[in-house]
């Protein structure tokens, strides 16, 4: 199941969507050797091409660093693009999919945590890791502050990677 959540869904216009049942999966991780990426991606991305094609709805995740390989960029100085545990693209095709309001996906959300089948289990994340240190963190601030006071950009978007653990039941996260 998969549902694409919008809190500005409507009755009259329901925009948030529930995709069940996926008939097919993609998942692409990266590895050490450029040309079976690049084989890899090309594939995939026909293949969901492909589903398309054929009418299929399609729910794709694309990871930040495929951009890098798509663009043919150099790899990162730390190694990271290459040590990924995450999927490059992961996606899922359905043949259809639910049309829901905001009140909608609150009644199933709740009808799914109260089923019998899913008796209520503690739920969590833990072990969080942050991809950079405090000190880190304030130099890349304090050189975002330099690119704006020198006119080279109004805006940064500084983001970093946490990285955890989950237990317990997704839904109830």
């Amino acid at each position: 199941m998969i549902l694409l959540d919008d809190a500005q869904s409507t009755l009259i216009q329901p925009t948030s969507r529930l995709y069940q049942d996926p008939l097919r999966s993609w998942s692409i991780t990266t590895s050490h050797c450029e040309a079976d990426n690049k084989r890899l991606i090309e594939q995939c991305l026909l293949e969901i091409q492909e589903a398309l094609r054929q009418g299929k709805f399609v729910v794709v995740a694309f990871a930040y660093e495929l951009g890098r390989l798509i663009h043919h960029l150099p790899s990162r100085e730390d190694g990271l693009s290459t040590q990924l545990n995450h999927p490059l693209i992961q996606a899922w095709s359905f043949d259809s999919y639910e049309a829901l309001s905001k009140e909608q996906v609150d009644a199933f959300l709740n009808n799914q945590l109260t089923q019998p089948s899913n008796p209520p289990k503690p739920s969590g994340i833990a072990n969080l890791s942050n991809s950079l240190d405090e000190a880190q963190f304030a130099q890349d601030i304090a050189t975002i502050h330099e690119y704006i006071k020198s006119g080279d950009c109004y805006q940064i978007n500084h983001t970093y990677r946490i990285t955890g653990d989950t237990y317990g039941e997704p839904l109830a996260l």
